[in-house]
């Protein structure tokens, strides 16, 4: 019996040396040299680097949108443009990233280059009747505050913002860092206008890069092509929807809804209104009823309302 209980466990313990291998990199895998992955993961290995293959020319873009790159200019596809917005340290437009436009002679992965990305955003046709708001003297504070909350730097503005009601665009350019900082400090914007969309050109660069930003703004937005029935003055009031941003929305970035939820309620009137209407007639009734007793009261001896005046 002891002699069949040793082979017993000489057995068992050839299979556990057998088959311990298998284990002993997670799960096994049918051979013994290749082990298994970790069962938690390591580090993300960074992307790939995206070919820097700018196009010129006639381009097609999402949404029908069309893009006429002249020579001297080169486009790059959205890959791009987040690579230069992460190596930028620069915030992302709102909307759908369509790619990066930048000078033939810029190297977008350098450190100082400067490029424009564009994006798109379908949110319906904006008021044009808002743009009294851009010149508030309070403005550049509601711009300030908006840029806290969204964790974004903000100096000042570097040019006021403007709204050009014939070309359906609004610009403006916003300081990121103080003067003398350094890097890429200075951000110009262009929104241009459709009549369900908004398509933005967000310049990036260093404050010494302003006068070749400025220059090339309209060179920028000459590329553009909406497609046939789709821009700002084919908006039709019985069929478009409206836009929950007016132009200083599109700015700080907070949609006119947002603000109005944000505002305090204000306190009624007593006096005004419906309201004050009703209170104002209660008010007669009671003083009107209070005269008639006071009359009556006089009038009959001692005041007694049970004794019947005489005839």
């Amino acid at each position: 019996m002891r002699t069949i209980v040793a082979a017993l466990g000489v057995a068992l313990a050839a299979v556990a040396l057998c088959v311990a291998p298998a284990f002993a990199d997670g799960h096994g895998k049918p051979s013994p040299n290749v082990a298994e992955p970790a069962l938690h993961a390591g580090p993300v290995a960074a992307p790939s680097t995206v070919p820097l293959t700018g196009q010129s020319g006639v381009i097609h873009l999402d949404h029908d949108l069309t893009l006429n790159v002249p020579a001297g200019w080169k486009f790059y596809p959205p890959p791009v443009a987040r690579n230069y917005l992460q190596r930028a340290n620069a915030a992302p437009p709102n909307g759908d990233i369509l790619g990066l436009i930048a000078p033939a002679s810029e190297r977008v992965d350098a450190n100082d280059a400067w490029a424009c990305v564009l994006s798109y955003g379908q949110i319906g046709y904006v008021r044009s009747e808002s743009a009294s708001g851009l010149s508030d003297p309070n403005f550049e504070n509601d711009v300030k505050s908006a840029r806290a909350s969204q964790n974004r730097p903000f100096e000042g503005f570097a040019t006021p913002p403007a709204f050009d009601a014939n070309a359906a665009v609004l610009t403006w350019a916003e300081r990121t860092a103080p003067p003398g900082a350094g890097g890429r400090d200075l951000r110009a914007e262009q929104k241009a206008l459709g009549r369900q969309a908004v398509v933005g050109f967000s310049s990036i660069g260093a404050a010494d890069q302003m006068p070749q930003i400025t220059s090339a703004a309209p060179v920028l937005l000459g590329m553009l092509r909406f497609p046939d029935g789709q821009h700002y003055s084919n908006y039709n009031p019985a069929t478009d929807q409206l836009s929950s941003y007016d132009l200083p929305g599109l700015i700080t970035g907070v949609a006119v809804t947002q603000v109005a939820r944000a505002a305090p309620a204000q306190p009624e009137q007593s006096g005004g209104g419906i309201n004050g209407v009703y209170v104002a007639i209660a008010a007669g009734v009671v003083a009107a009823a209070g005269a008639g007793w006071w009359f009556l009261s006089r009038r009959r001896p001692g005041g007694d309302a049970n004794i019947t005046p005489e005839a």
